[in-house]
């Protein structure tokens, strides 16, 4: 087995240690942009909100870049646990009548679970299976959770109640913001 050594003092450097220099501006325009378009015209509301959903589901895609990046494994399953912990607040807050903050925990602790269930019983078979095989199961598993869910649920989105310091809009620089989505953008950027 052959061995590299380094100069002393030099440490070895890693390709994905640090991100590339050119997005650095751009992650800050786009951050930036809402409020600036605001005062210029550049952005409507409806722009808003579309970057706003955006960084929403970025959420859901760091989760398969963890999955695929840093385990090795290929799934398109995440989503269905992402799913399973926005019914399960949207239960526990129209159902059980749980406050909008107790729900968000929750929501994670029921969707980690059910995850931890599913890893014990079905996931362990397919760590050394071909990559194809963990494929056509995540698929599979998507599937199951849509019919799962419009059967239990039906086809329509689950009204969510948020407190009311979430609701309503701010004006900043002319342009008209939901609170709610700053509240998301504000959660993703920390």
């Amino acid at each position: 087995m052959a061995t590299t050594t380094l100069p002393q003092g030099a440490a070895a450097e890693s390709p994905r240690s640090v991100a590339p220099l050119w997005l650095w501006p751009v992650l800050i325009v786009a951050f930036a942009l809402p409020w600036i378009g605001g005062k210029t015209g550049l952005i409507s509301n409806f722009t808003f909100l579309q970057s706003s959903l955006m960084i929403v589901y970025a959420i859901a895609v760091l989760g398969l870049n963890l999955l695929t990046g840093f385990n090795g494994q290929i799934s398109l399953g995440h989503g269905a646990f992402y799913a399973f912990g926005a019914y399960a607040a949207a239960i526990m807050m129209n159902s059980m009548g749980l406050p909008y903050w107790s729900t968000l925990p929750a929501a994670f602790v029921v969707s980690a679970a059910a995850g931890i269930v599913l890893e014990r019983t079905l996931y362990q078979r397919l760590y050394r299976a071909p990559h194809l095989d963990q494929v056509m199961f995540s698929i599979g598993l998507v599937f199951m959770a849509v019919a799962a869910t419009t059967y239990f649920f039906g086809p329509s989105q689950q009204p969510v109640r948020l407190p009311d310091f979430l609701r309503g809009q701010v004006q900043v620089l002319g342009l008209g913001l939901g609170v709610y989505r700053i509240f998301l953008i504000g959660v993703v950027a920390v």
